[in-house]
């Protein structure tokens, strides 16, 4: 057997998780995302054409949900981001990050446009490696109840009812999070 050196494994060893968040549960057709732009993103394309990297929304976030993207492999790479399963965006009532904003990219009437959602990663979920875990379903704020469980009692999320705030990324205790967002 050919040894191979601690970076090749590495490589290899994140190369598989990006594909396997890649894939998600929808087989590959769905391009899933661990972060998120901002609320009050038209598109991801007018988002990163129209932002100046001033980073003036990340320093007007309350929660601190707004940071600048390192992951080079990211399509957000240098731009302000919501990374859910560090902290999950709360939608302030007053948008502070939109209103902080100077330019096209974050505007109030584009809220709504842009949605996210969560998605469960069942090659990562402790319960769908059957360990008992309900961390996500009870983390879901109450007013929505966009994560329940099935009939086999495993977690899912009602696409209709999920905000794709992040609450249930960010309590998931998976040691690769389990939850990703399709961005529509």
């Amino acid at each position: 057997m050919d040894q191979i050196s601690r970076k090749e494994f590495f490589r290899e060893m994140f190369g598989f998780f990006k594909d396997e968040v890649e894939k998600g549960k929808s087989g590959g057709s769905d391009k899933l995302h661990y972060f998120l732009p901002p609320p009050g993103a038209e598109s991801i394309r007018n988002y990163i054409q129209s932002c100046d990297k001033c980073f003036d929304c990340v320093a007007a976030c309350p929660p601190m949900a707004l940071e600048v993207c390192r992951d080079p492999g990211s399509e957000f790479y240098d731009y302000p981001v919501i990374e859910p399963a560090r902290q999950a965006c709360e939608f302030c009532e007053d948008y502070p990050c939109i209103k902080a904003c100077h330019t096209e990219a974050l505007k109030l009437e584009n809220l709504g446009s842009l949605k996210s959602l969560a998605v469960i990663i069942g090659n990562f979920c402790l319960a769908y490696q059957d360990h008992f875990c309900m961390t996500c379903v009870t983390a879901c704020p109450p007013q929505y109840k966009a994560v329940r469980l099935n009939a086999e009692g495993l977690p899912e999320i009602d696409p209709s009812l999920c905000t794709g705030c992040g609450i249930c990324a960010q309590a998931c205790p998976a040691p690769k999070k389990a939850i990703a967002f399709k961005i529509e």
